[in-house]
């Protein structure tokens, strides 16, 4: 059985227009999406970063030489420096975590703030230990300390965070 079918050309340039305009029109919608999520995130950012700039600027200033006394053996100074850090830390992440997320980003922020607290037992663990002359122990805290803020900065690469971002170099 040989069947032929007819087309009808106006009838095929019509739909193919019609296909075009539903394209070119996902595509707009879909760019208009991407720049309300890019714009949704950057209002993010900037809220999170006005409230992590003075706790962190107020770690630099109260926990300025800690890696010294470390290595000088001052642990009692060092391990109350870091327990000021990690109170001022903790309040910071306890005044971001309520802050609406971007939808998109959900998955990516549940696992920073899970970093960022890891980071703070850290730093309560790292106070514990150096007040009580335990600088080895305290050098194993600070690793993973250490550690944990780099793989908190790479959750959130593509943020740009400048304050909320963990730079061990506050610690000097």
């Amino acid at each position: 059985m040989n069947s032929t079918v007819r087309r009808n050309p106006a009838r095929h340039m019509v739909a193919t227009l019609l296909l075009a305009l539903l394209g070119a029109t996902l595509m707009a919608s879909g760019t208009a999406c991407a720049e309300d999520e890019e714009t949704v995130r950057k209002e993010y950012v900037a809220t999170l970063e006005a409230n992590c700039k003075p706790h962190e600027l107020a770690i630099e200033r109260r926990v300025g030489g800690v890696r010294d006394d470390v290595k000088k053996g001052r642990l009692k100074i060092a391990g109350k420096k870091f327990g000021i850090a990690a109170r001022i830390f903790g309040a910071s992440v306890r005044g971001v975590v309520p802050v609406p997320r971007p939808p998109d980003d959900k998955a990516t922020l549940k696992t920073w703030f899970k970093y960022l607290h890891q980071q703070e037992a850290y730093m309560r663990e790292i106070s514990h230990s150096l007040l009580q002359g335990r600088s080895i122990q305290g050098q194993r805290y600070i690793a993973r300390f250490v550690h944990s803020g780099n793989l908190a900065n790479r959750a959130v690469l593509g943020f740009g965070f400048k304050y909320c971002a963990f730079k061990f170099s506050r610690f000097n």
